[in-house]
């Protein structure tokens, strides 16, 4: 028979051999230490753990003959992934308490997230006496007393182990032996922005390759992400020269030969299949199957076409109008784009387009003629950039066309018009947001008294594009988020009823607007300036602002010979107080009536039309007297005031 004492002993044995080999197998270390998530139905995750136990030990051999020290891993989301990559860099410390990681992610919070994480598994304590934690596999590896924050730390004796930071931050000063990045990508918006891409992908082949320490040589580079695009960072890789350096290791969710799914415990079939239903095929062939979307920089994923038109009796089309859009080119490589298309019961018909990188001397008239060509009815042309400049030499090239044509017409030919406005619009602040890949988001800041701007409106500004853009890395100090909106014009148009809404029937306004007749011409000449003189004067109005408003106090009770009121403030000193006005019952001669009186506070509901002086018929009772003159009749002494809120 087994005495306690003997099953203690054969319990530590246990422990410490299980200790022994965590220490000696990344695959036994997650067993042991996350034994409720590292179980036998996960067998990827026993798979991946084994690829980075021998990528880390270079035991992975490339052709060449020389151990891989670059390792890509593409697997699906919520797989387990991160969790094992955390699980990773503890494992590696415990192993080199010497080793220097730096971990890049999408942004801040999510690289702040990995290295909290790991810093807590090496913290961990027990809860239980029989739970095993990092301090029972290798004893000895802690954090330092006075830098243990999250976002960079050093094991005890170390002057630095661990950095994190998002995509476009920078690692100062740091350089490490095991550079790790995780998701960079955070969605499909970003997976199809060409800029977005190439500004990660100029972070890591900069800011993030550049850290590498002084004595480690070449180090280990692991990339861990799910696929999104050909010109994600896995992407540019394969198909570069180096491709051949990297140990690749993909994993899609479903195997179509085997009919089996990659983990049944974290992603059934069924679910699989409702993703499958409800996710654009491209992005679910990317999260789940590690296909890229390759819809690099398009706006509009799919296309509807029309193989005829809507025609009256006679042939005509009903074109209700005819319509342009002309985004023009920026600096560089960019490309001028002119959509012409005609609406027809709130849908639209492209009927021709421009898309050509040549320079503005061959766009201008080139454009100048498809407006007239296409009998456009208004051309909006987008003012970034000299934008508006572009505008005004189209006007002017469509203006000599016509006035050629004019000249040079048959004797029974209809003299032409120009019949076209051209606008000019801004479209800043969605381009700012698409190039630093960040959603759209609307953010409150509450003002009080008419001041001008002060330095904490100005700080206050700062932090809401910290947070938008992931700039601010310190979450002690992160800004009140109850303000924030992440918004999106999509999101609500699909949730309101203003499904018809036309931006094109809200054009901005610019003040050169008043230098255009009601045919499009150009003001010329003091006659002209006079026909414009009252419009003139309306846009200075509108530049100067609507006039104060004035204001006055809610409505009070209207009096009655047998009420008397006294006005009733609050502290002395001028502070802030709730003014109000106490009604009570008088004599004849409008004298208070002796004694004591019971006294009611009329907690009226806030409402600025009415204020206190609500009539008893607005209740339903049919009675012309005020509320508080009911009461006061009654006997009651009454105090009401202006509430705020």
């Amino acid at each position: 028979m087994l005495t306690g004492d003997i099953l203690y002993r054969k319990a530590t044995l246990k422990r410490v051999e299980q200790c022994k080999e965590a220490r000696d197998s990344f695959v036994k270390y997650c067993q042991l230490k996350d034994s409720v998530f590292y179980t036998e139905d996960k067998p990827h995750l026993t798979k991946l753990c084994q690829v980075l136990n021998d990528f880390y030990r270079g035991l992975l051999i490339r052709k060449d003959g020389k151990a891989y020290r670059k390792l890509m891993i593409n697997i699906p989301p919520q797989m387990g992934k991160t969790r094992t990559l955390v699980h990773f860099c503890e494992w590696v410390f415990g192993d080199d308490d010497n080793k220097k990681i730096i971990c890049g992610s999408y942004n801040d919070d999510t690289a702040t997230d990995f290295s909290k994480y790991t810093r807590n598994g090496i913290a961990e304590e027990k809860n239980l006496e029989e739970q095993i934690v990092f301090s029972d596999i290798f004893p000895g590896v802690t954090i330092a007393f006075g830098t243990a924050t999250y976002k960079k730390w050093a094991l005890t004796g170390k002057h630095f182990s661990y950095m994190a930071s998002g995509i476009h931050g920078s690692f100062t000063g740091k350089g490490g032996d095991i550079l790790l990045i995780d998701d960079p990508i955070k969605n499909e918006e970003i997976a199809t922005n060409d800029l977005a891409l190439q500004k990660i992908w100029n972070w890591y082949a900069g800011t993030f390759l550049s850290r590498v320490a002084a004595k480690a040589g070449l180090p280990l580079e692991i990339i861990m992400m799910t696929r999104w695009a050909s010109g994600d960072p896995c992407g540019r890789i394969l198909d570069s020269d180096e491709k051949d350096e990297w140990y690749i290791l993909t994993m899609e969710a479903y195997d179509k030969k085997t009919d089996s799914m990659l983990c049944d415990s974290l992603l059934g079939h069924e679910r699989y299949e409702e993703l499958s239903r409800k996710m654009l095929p491209e992005v679910f062939n990317a999260n789940y199957h590690q296909k890229p979307i390759d819809l690099e920089g398009t706006l509009y994923k799919t296309l509807k076409t029309y193989a005829g038109v809507p025609k009256d009796d006679s042939g005509a089309p009903l074109w209700e109008a005819i319509l342009n859009y002309t985004d023009t080119a920026d600096e560089g490589d960019d490309y001028l784009c002119s959509v012409t298309f005609a609406v027809y019961e709130n849908e639209g018909f492209v009927l021709d387009l421009i898309y050509s990188s040549d320079g503005m001397e061959i766009t201008e008239p080139l454009l100048a003629n498809h407006l007239i060509d296409n009998e456009v009815n208004k051309s909006y042309i987008e003012s970034n950039n000299g934008g508006r400049g572009y505008a005004r030499n189209v006007k002017r090239i469509m203006r000599g066309i016509i006035d050629e044509h004019n000249k040079n017409r048959e004797k029974d030919e209809p003299e032409r018009g120009l019949g076209v406005v051209v606008k000019w619009f801004y479209q800043s602040a969605r381009k700012v947001y698409q190039f630093l890949g960040a959603d759209d988001n609307l953010g409150l800041r509450l003002r009080y008294h008419a001041h001008g701007t002060s330095a904490e409106d100005i700080e206050a500004f700062v932090d809401f594009f910290d947070h938008v853009f992931g700039r601010n890395t310190n979450k002690t100090d992160q800004p009140p988020r109850r303000f924030y909106y992440d918004y999106s014009f999509e999101k609500w148009l699909a949730m309101s009823y203003e499904y018809n809404t036309n931006a094109l029937d809200y054009p901005a306004r610019g003040i050169d607007d008043l230098l255009l007749l009601d045919d499009g011409g150009m003001v010329s000449g003091v006659e002209q300036w006079e026909q414009k003189k009252t419009a003139v004067q309306k846009r200075i109005q509108w530049g100067l602002g609507e006039p104060t408003q004035s204001q006055s106090a809610p409505r009070r009770p209207r009096m009655a010979d047998s009420m008397g009121r006294m006005a009733i403030g609050g502290q002395p000193d001028g502070g802030n107080y709730p003014g109000g006005n106490l009604y009570f019952p008088t004599d004849e001669a409008g004298n208070r009536t002796s004694g004591d009186l019971p006294v009611i506070i009329y907690l009226h509901e806030y409402a600025y039309a009415h204020g206190y002086g609500r009539f008893m018929r607005e209740l339903g009772v049919e009675n012309s007297k005020s509320i508080i003159q009911g009461l006061v009749e009654l006997g009651y002494a009454v105090y009401a005031f202006d509430q705020i809120g």
